[in-house]
C-alpha cells in the first residue's frame, strides 16, 4: 500500500467514516497504527531540539502533548486495536480533535516565530551582525 493511501485521510476522519460505515476497522487502525509512532517521535525530536536550542517557551508549550504522548506509548494505548475500535471511537475523535487543534495552533506559531528572526535578521543594522559573528 502506497504512502498516499495512508496519509490520505486524517484520523479524525477516519473515526467518522468508521462511524458513517464507508471503511471498515482493519483498514482504520492500519492507517492510525502507520502514522502513530513516526507522529510520536517527530514531537519528541522537536520537543527535544527547543529544549537544546534554549527555546524555553516553545519547549514548555510542546511539553504537555509530549508527556500525553509518552504516557500513551508506556501503557501501550498508543495503537488502536481492530477489536476494540467501537468501544473507543468517541473518546478517540475528541483526543484527535484536540490534538489536531494544538498541532495547527503550535504549526502558527513556529511559523510566526521564524517570520518575525527572518525579518528581524535581514533589517538589523550591519554592525549588529558583525559585532555578533565577531562573539561567536
Amino acid at each position: 500500500m502506497s504512502m498516499t493511501k495512508f496519509l490520505g485521510q486524517s484520523n479524525f476522519l477516519g473515526f467518522s467514516d468508521l462511524e458513517a460505515d464507508f471503511l471498515n476497522p482493519y483498514e482504520l487502525s492500519s492507517r492510525i497504527n502507520y502514522v502513530i509512532v513516526p507522529e510520536y517521535l517527530l514531537h519528541g525530536a522537536l520537543c527535544i531540539l527547543f529544549l537544546m536550542t534554549g527555546h524555553w517557551i516553545m519547549f514548555l508549550l510542546s511539553l504537555p502533548t509530549a508527556y500525553y504522548n509518552l504516557k500513551q506509548y508506556l501503557s501501550n494505548k498508543h495503537l488502536v486495536d481492530v477489536t476494540e475500535v467501537f468501544k473507543v471511537v468517541s473518546t478517540e475523535k475528541k483526543a484527535r480533535l484536540i490534538k489536531l487543534g494544538f498541532y495547527v495552533i503550535f504549526f502558527g506559531l513556529v511559523i510566526t516565530r521564524l517570520a518575525l528572526s527572518v525579518v528581524s535578521t535581514v533589517f538589523a543594522d550591519d554592525e549588529d551582525i558583525v559585532a555578533w559573528s565577531t562573539i561567536y
